[in-house]
């Protein structure tokens, strides 16, 4: 499908990104599939801790699979909770799109 080499790593998606105004703190940085995914901690308005999971896809766009898995936390543990989540559904939105390719090339194939 897509040379993964060629794609830019989480580390430099994220450098082009700014972080929340109230978590400037970055915890963690992975990715998964065509996905990357940052973990930042701060304080809220109200001076309680929060702690923030952001998705981006690896070439820094924001889809629907992001709008649904970027969320804000109280505790450490549901963010590590969520972000475990949605690394593993990542993977699997990478098969489904891979797979969906894979069935594109064939028609073509076919066509041709």
């Amino acid at each position: 499908m897509v040379d993964k080499s060629n794609l830019l790593k989480a580390s430099e998606v994220w450098s082009r990104t700014p972080l929340p105004a109230l978590a400037k703190q970055t915890i963690s940085i992975s990715r998964a599939g065509t996905y990357v995914f940052r973990v930042t901690e701060g304080v809220d308005v109200f001076q309680k801790q929060r702690f923030r999971l952001e998705v981006r896809n690896v070439f820094g766009m924001f889809d629907i699979f992001c709008d649904k898995y970027t969320k804000d936390f109280a505790t450490l543990l549901e963010v590590s909770d969520w972000h475990e989540k949605a690394m593993k559904n990542a993977h699997k939105e990478y098969d489904r799109l891979f797979k969906k390719f894979q069935k594109r090339v064939k028609e073509h194939e076919r066509k041709h």
